[in-house]
């Protein structure tokens, strides 16, 4: 997104609000009518190239959904007025608030360096009002609520004004080129029962001009050479990572659990376990064809099968000293702090947590955690997004989760997090520093 665009949609917004402070009625009536009509025009658009054959069948789900919702929101903006007006209010008042929240962790606990906190903060307390408000009130008088929507519109149109002009610095870093997928390209699935770790097999880094990583900064695609991620699920990858392992290089994949208890579809229930758990992990391996990985392995684990033991923590340390990476991407183990708190997310956090703590005479290596409501380190994925969702969508055995609910919260999530780094989208993780491994935060 270029900044003139960011300008541009700051004026129009600046000028909308303008008008419907001072034409309430007439501003609203007319928006209403044009965003009925605008989004009910979008949908057929939308589904056009599916009909065409010119989208790919796995995003089917997820098209078909995102139509009928817009279909739906389009005709009662175009047909009941008033009805739109009092959803719309309760779901952006909700919105609004929650942002807020998230806003405020952010801001309170975690590293990060934002410019212009000022302007931000008054920002956040001018969305704060209005979210509550717009939740509280009844909205007996349509007329405050559309003076309401004119002041909210005035906000959003300062703020694109003011953040277009700083936001050219933070753009640049999104300008590297996407890597294509490379043809031919297999992404071998291991398993670790048959795997022989030979600890010379990988020789040392050269690390001499090694330099940790610190909070706040932008991650370093191009320092690394040998990055390791370790999830729970075969589609944990995806979703949680999937456009920093496709900026990285010869990503080492390993999964812990088979994804066994993942059925959505019924035409799967009638398949036994391993053979399911085979089907997932082949989903996997054509994601990581998509995203580029080294290789798969697969810990043969099944869902909710695998706690922090002696055992789970041995064979993550055994993983860590024999590939030597220089990048650990792993779960966040802090339950308070993770987006996610499925159990084998938290138990394989800390089953990371403490094999990293054991490594004796470790080589250099940064620890960044997934899944996290307190990142301090981000990567731009504005470009890579795309990549991201298409990897996600190979899991077509997940689809009645995948293809539609979880990018449409990917899609929040990264969208928040790129308010904040002055990008489109962005995935956000925390990064831990050596010192506090010890302590369970």
């Amino acid at each position: 997104m270029r900044t003139w665009y960011i300008r541009l949609r700051g004026v129009i917004n600046l000028g909308f609000g303008v008008a419907v402070f001072f034409t309430p009625d007439y501003a609203i009536e007319i928006l209403l009518q044009l965003f009925g009509i605008w989004v009910i025009v979008n949908n057929v658009i939308q589904l056009t190239p599916m009909f065409l054959g010119r989208r790919t069948r796995r995003l089917y789900p997820e098209i078909l959904a995102s139509s009928i919702i817009g279909f739906t929101i389009g005709v009662i903006a175009f047909t009941r007025g008033q009805l739109a007006v009092e959803i719309a209010s309760t779901i952006v008042g909700i919105l609004l608030v929650f942002r807020v929240v998230i806003e405020l962790i952010i801001l309170v606990e975690s590293y990060l360096r934002v410019e212009q906190q000022r302007h931000l903060l008054l920002w956040i307390a001018l969305t704060l009002f209005l979210g509550i408000y717009l939740v509280l009130n009844p909205l007996d008088s349509r007329q405050v609520f559309q003076h309401i929507i004119g002041i909210y519109a005035i906000i959003m149109g300062l703020n694109h004004i003011l953040t277009a002009s700083w936001m050219s610095k933070r753009m640049q870093e999104g300008s590297e080129q996407v890597r294509s997928v490379k043809q031919g390209h297999i992404v071998p699935v291991l398993r670790f029962d048959q795997l022989v770790l030979d600890k010379n097999e990988y020789p040392p880094l050269n690390q001499e001009d090694w330099k940790d990583m610190t909070p706040g900064e932008r991650i370093p695609i191009s320092k690394y050479q040998r990055p390791m991620i370790i999830a729970a699920h075969p589609d944990d990858l995806e979703a949680f990572a999937g456009g920093l392992v496709f900026q990285l290089q010869e990503v080492l994949s390993v999964i812990f659990a088979g994804g066994d208890k993942g059925v959505w579809d019924p035409k799967y229930k009638k398949l036994e376990k391993q053979e399911y758990i085979n089907l997932r992990l082949d989903e996997a391996a054509k994601a990581g064809r998509i995203l580029g990985l080294n290789k798969i392995i697969y810990m043969g684990y099944l869902d909710r099968g695998f706690k922090c033991t002696e055992e789970t923590i041995q064979q993550t340390l055994d993983l860590l000293e024999w590939y030597k990476p220089d990048l650990i991407i792993a779960f966040e183990y802090n339950v308070s702090m993770t987006i996610d708190p499925h159990p084998d997310h938290l138990n394989l956090g800390e089953v990371t947590r403490q094999a990293v703590m054991r490594l004796e005479k470790p080589h250099k290596f940064d620890l960044v955690l997934m899944s996290t409501l307190i990142p301090n380190v981000f990567v731009n994925v504005s470009i890579d997004r795309r990549i991201k969702l298409e990897a996600l969508a190979t899991h077509s055995s997940q689809i009645g989760f995948n293809s539609i609910v979880f990018p449409f919260l990917e899609k929040l999530i990264t969208r928040m997090w790129g308010v904040f780094n002055g990008y489109d989208y962005a995935e956000g993780y925390r990064l831990i520093i050596k010192d506090q491994l010890k302590k369970n935060n």
